[in-house]
């Protein structure tokens, strides 16, 4: 059975967040994880793009407001001459 990617991502927030609230994000392309900011409320998501095995180089990581409107739908992208984001999966937030 095929789940559509934004009631995937909205029932994975249901249970991430501390209100127990669902977003409805679309425009994603495979999303893997999520993990929200304390100090913005802001979410951050990492988008597979693709197979989650290839070496493929075209993932990205989306942010998103704790409204749940796209902040940037690709506001960490893999690049030549950037981060090589192969299929990014799970998320961490450092300082």
């Amino acid at each position: 059975m095929k789940i559509p990617t934004t009631f995937f991502f909205s029932f994975i927030l249901v249970f991430t967040t501390s209100l127990c609230d669902a977003l409805d994000v679309t425009g994603l392309n495979r999303p893997e994880s999520v993990i929200q900011d304390p100090e913005t409320g802001n979410y951050f998501i990492s988008n597979l793009n693709g197979d989650p095995l290839m070496k493929d180089n075209n993932g990205y990581i989306t942010k998103v407001n704790s409204d749940g409107r796209v902040v940037v739908l690709k506001f960490i992208q893999a690049s030549e001459d950037g981060p090589e984001l192969h299929a990014p999966k799970g998320m961490a937030i450092v300082g």
